[in-house]
This record gives C-alpha cells, structure tokens and sequence, in this order.
C-alpha cells in the first residue's frame, strides 16, 4: 500500500521467483513522453489478474483497498467487484469479485 523507488534484493527475488500454482505476479513499464498521458494501465493489469484467476477455475478474488484511494475502489467497482467495509480497518475496505 505504498510506493517504492527501488527494489530490495529481496523483493526482487519474491517478486520474480514465483510459484504460479499458488501466486501471480504482472509488472508493467510504461515510458510516457511529456506529451503523453497516463493510458490506465491499472485497469489492464487488473483485467489480466482477473483472467488469470478464471483460466486457474478460482471462484472468488477479493483484497483490500485503502478507502482514501478513490481512483481503486472506483476502477475495482467498474470491474465488477463489490465493496464493503473492511471489519478490521477503518481506512480499508474489502472488494469482492464473484468469477
């Protein structure tokens, strides 16, 4: 739930040895020029995460979102997922997408 500059060693390496019967990891580069604007990667890469999760016959995925980001719970909502209040954190709420 926060923004990195670089990468640890370690995270690198939880990040690209992945165990793909248990996880799924999508990285995505964008170069924008100064003309260029941002193109919603979010929303693909959340696409490719829910296809991923269908072609591996999951039937649920949810997780948390921090309620002061707007722009998830909303991309999230457009996806289809539902929102609720998160029962343990008052600034979370759990999104919930039925497959």
């Amino acid at each position: 739930m926060q923004s990195i500059v670089e990468l640890s060693p370690k995270m690198l390496a939880r990040f690209t040895q992945i165990d793909y019967n248990r996880e799924m990891a999508l990285i995505a580069v964008v170069y924008l020029s100064r003309q260029e604007t941002e193109i919603g990667i979010a929303h693909r890469l959340m696409q490719q995460f829910i296809e991923a999760a269908r072609s591996h016959a999951l039937q649920i995925m949810e997780g948390d979102v921090l309620a002061s980001n707007r722009e998830m719970p909303n991309l999230v909502a457009k996806l289809g997922f539902s929102i609720y209040p998160s029962e343990d954190e008052t600034n979370m709420e759990h999104v919930v997408l039925r497959l």
